[in-house]
């Protein structure tokens, strides 16, 4: 089990780590100007829309224990069973599978528009 795990800690402590300093290189690039405002908006607005495909996954360790009929601070009436869970973690598996590929089409459908408005000089405004 923490074969599995570790890597998904290593990858979200990395990525909490480094946001800031991202932010950092992004705000001093530009100068402080209103465009390195911008960008860093930019770049907070994204980075959460960005973690949904694979937030869940990080999450998705703490359900077991929760509904674990072992545990004993489980006060549920009623129990929910390893297949409750597998069937759960399949059907968060296939939402981000979904999500994703429609981020995917909708950014080929704006880079295509973007090139279509290039080659025929029209202002995308």
């Amino acid at each position: 089990m923490l074969a599995f795990w570790w890597p998904l800690a290593l990858i979200l402590a990395t990525q909490r780590i480094s946001r800031p300093i991202v932010n950092l290189f992004v705000s001093r690039d530009l100068g402080g100007s209103p465009t390195a405002t911008e960008a860093v908006a930019v770049l907070t607005a994204t980075y959460p829309v960005g973690h949904m495909p694979y937030g869940w996954l990080t999450e998705l360790r703490a359900v077991y224990p929760a509904f674990d009929k072992n545990n004993p601070s489980n006060k549920l009436g009623h129990m929910i069973n390893k297949s409750h869970i597998k069937r759960f973690t399949f059907t968060c598996l296939a939402i981000s599978v979904t999500m994703i590929n429609a981020i995917a089409a909708y950014e080929i459908l704006l880079l295509t528009l973007e090139g279509y408005a290039k080659l025929n000089k029209i202002d995308p405004t």
